[in-house]
């Protein structure tokens, strides 16, 4: 299987992974890089099924998928200590590496990510609107494909360059005349990395852990966060305007704060 990773910085420097959220693909954490450059090594892959990564048959997207494919990536471009960055279902697959192999993770970035069990009618709800919008059908052009990509939940204040930026990237011409969005539907499908509850880990994270929440999101609220926070070693909280995908809405901030953070360390 062949993962696409995309790489900033000088290879010396101290190195940053980021995980992207389900149905999402690399280039949103591209509206970070600028802010952490110079002073970071940073790689941002597309996870198995998502993005110009391999899609898997037999289906194969449950977490420890995921943490594999990570483990092997980190064993060929930065097998030292590395900052983790995760955003939603990215959050918790990065949870999973940090309680699971401690002595590879210096520090964590819990990005708007519930660890908590989700409920069956959340998931069903976010799973009929991914798939209700996006059957195998494709699309004639490039254009009409771009206008298919979504972000679920939706997030306002997304500026227009942002959107255009990720739906470019986001689709693909899979036989001439034939464009479709890179994304692999049977991830919905397994359970693996989302509904489970997987706040016991959080004791065995022993790394400095910074939570970062949206004001307005459904997905993380305030009470959630503090548990989670009050359960981790070394953990603060920082809120930002907007909802689940505040990254988008709001990079500039972000990248701000991910400085700090790295600097702390």
């Amino acid at each position: 299987m062949t993962l696409r990773c995309l790489l900033w910085g000088n290879p010396s420097d101290p190195p940053v992974l980021f995980i992207h959220g389900a149905g999402m693909l690399a280039h949103v954490w591209s509206l970070i890089a600028p802010g952490l450059l110079p002073g970071w090594r940073l790689l941002a892959p597309d996870l198995r099924g998502h993005g110009a990564s391999d899609w898997v048959t037999p289906p194969r997207y449950v977490i420890e998928d995921f943490v594999g494919d990570l483990l092997g990536l980190l064993d060929l471009l930065a097998p030292q200590p590395i900052v983790l960055v995760g955003h939603s279902m990215g959050g918790r697959i990065a949870a999973w590496l940090a309680a699971q192999h401690p002595q590879r993770v210096r520090g964590l970035v819990l990005v708007d990510t519930r660890l908590t069990a989700l409920s069956q009618e959340r998931v069903q709800l976010w799973r009929g609107v991914r798939t209700g919008r996006g059957t195998r059908r494709g699309h004639a052009t490039r254009t009409a494909a771009m206008a298919s990509f979504r972000i679920t939940p939706e997030e306002p204040g997304i500026p227009a360059p942002v959107w255009e930026h990720l739906a470019h990237h986001a689709v693909a011409e899979r036989t001439p005349g034939d464009w479709a969005l890179r994304f692999d539907r049977a991830v919905l499908q397994i359970e693996g990395s989302r509904i489970a509850d997987l706040t016991g880990l959080l004791p065995s994270i022993r790394c400095r852990t910074l939570i970062m929440r949206g004001a307005d999101s459904d997905v993380l609220e305030a009470t959630k966060g503090a548990a989670m926070a009050a359960a981790l070693s070394d953990c603060r909280v920082q809120v930002f305007p907007g909802g689940h995908h505040f990254v988008l809405a709001h990079p500039e901030r972000v990248a701000a704060a991910l400085r700090e953070f790295l600097l702390s360390l």
